[in-house]
């Protein structure tokens, strides 16, 4: 469906893209950073409306662990 990783979007509440995970793994020594902490890093408070902004209205939990193994993957790369 979409055709590059940084249309991929990971969270719809606050419109957080695959590219926007992948930039903060990058850019941060921590292993293992968690969606509270990328969220912090982004300057963004976590809004739970994914009922409403979610296409499939579920939470994005899921969505950014998988954002976050490939992040990590893409960082060792």
């Amino acid at each position: 469906f979409k055709s590059t990783f940084n249309e991929y979007i990971v969270c719809y509440c606050n419109n957080i893209k695959l590219q926007d995970v992948v930039e903060v793994v990058k850019n941060s020594n921590k292993e293992n950073l968690t969606k509270e902490e990328i969220f912090n890093i982004l300057n963004l408070t976590e809004s739970k409306n994914c009922l409403y902004n979610n296409p499939v209205g579920e939470c994005c939990d899921k969505l950014f662990t998988n954002a976050i193994e490939f992040a990590y993957k893409q960082k060792k790369q």
